[in-house]
């Protein structure tokens, strides 16, 4: 009996779960260490006391109308296994957990065995699921409004010969911009990965005829995604008729955060040098809406686009609110010639 007895008590003392036995009454027979360590309290404060100690209201005071309900009926409110309940700690800390209970009878007296296991993390894992699902679900829904606005704008501008490869272009730097986001696990993106993302084709020319300069700055995913769709079309203009068209030009990317009349802003450009003369175009495209409207509307910017004979320059100054997740950590460096001040918006 004393080696029963020891290997029952070694079972209990090294389970992972909360094992607590009561009588009929409520009242705690016994508590194992695992349940000592869930409400924090010694084993001596809980046995012998009712059990409801361990439960906030209203399950304290339901309790034992539900044990004298199932003396007197048998109805077994409180029979059962993995239902969930919420447990009360000495501190007054409440939490959800698992509870499990069995019926067994001792020299005719009848005992209640409760099993619980705290299930915080696993309430907290689904809530964040849920919470997932409902943003996966938002960003779709956000990401098909672009990829049918892009279609729609590219196939008013374009010739119906062309559109296939124009739109085919466009959704592929948009997935550019998506897949730096996804990298990040849509934290944001810095501002440096998601424009060398959009001149992945000049790859070879970047550092040379291609200069990329600014501090390490983090953009919000809508920020990422209209910057990212303005860099694509200004890439593919450049590669059409302007600075990368032929073998001389250059382009100079610069990004900084400044401080314009007492607010914070984010500053971007492009500017073109040494390519074909540029000429204004003779009518609106999609490009525009992007580089110009798109920009404006998304972040709040002034822009500025300026067809100006040496090549052409792209400006942007939004709110740094709208734009940065993080504020630049780094000092800014010295702000770029902004040619594209002087042209008109």
């Amino acid at each position: 009996m004393r080696d029963t007895a020891a290997r029952l008590k070694a079972v209990l003392d090294g389970a992972l779960d909360g094992i607590i036995a009561i009588d009929e009454a409520g009242i705690v027979q016994s508590i194992n260490p695992a349940a000592i360590r869930l409400f924090g309290y010694p084993s001596d404060q809980v046995v012998g006391q009712n059990v409801k100690m361990l439960m906030p209201e209203p399950y304290r005071g339901s309790h034992d109308q539900y044990i004298k309900r199932y003396r007197e009926t048998g109805e077994a409110k409180i029979i059962g296994i993995g239902r969930e309940v919420v447990g009360q700690r000495k501190d007054g800390s409440t939490f959800p957990m698992d509870l499990g209970i069995s019926e067994v009878r001792v020299a005719n007296n009848r005992i209640f065995i409760g099993v619980v296991r705290d299930i915080t993390e696993r309430k907290q894992a689904d809530q964040r699921a849920k919470l997932l699902l409902a943003e996966v679900n938002h960003r779709a829904k956000n990401l098909l409004a672009v990829v049918q606005a892009v279609a729609r704008q590219t196939a008013k501008k374009s010739e119906p010969s062309l559109f296939a490869k124009a739109f085919g272009e466009r959704i592929a730097g948009l997935a550019a911009s998506h897949d730096l986001l996804v990298r990040s696990e849509w934290a944001g993106v810095d501002v440096g990965d998601l424009a060398a993302s959009q001149l992945t084709h000049f790859a070879d020319v970047i550092g040379k005829r291609v200069r990329l300069n600014g501090p390490k700055v983090q953009v919000t995913p809508a920020a990422a995604q209209a910057i990212g769709m303005a860099l694509h079309e200004l890439a593919t203009n450049a590669s059409k008729h302007g600075a990368l068209s032929n073998a001389q030009g250059s382009i100079d990317v610069d990004w900084r955060e400044a401080d314009v009349s007492g607010q914070e802003t984010f500053q971007m450009s492009w500017s073109e040098r040494g390519g074909p003369k540029v000429t204004p175009p003779e009518r609106n495209g999609f490009g525009r809406t992007v580089i110009v409207d798109m920009i404006k509307h998304t972040l709040g910017a002034q822009v500025s686009l300026c067809f100006a004979d040496a090549g052409l320059t792209w400006t942007m100054v939004a709110p740094v609110d709208r734009v940065c997740r993080l504020q630049s950590s780094q000092t800014d460096p010295q702000p770029p010639e902004n040619r594209a001040l002087a042209c008109a918006s």
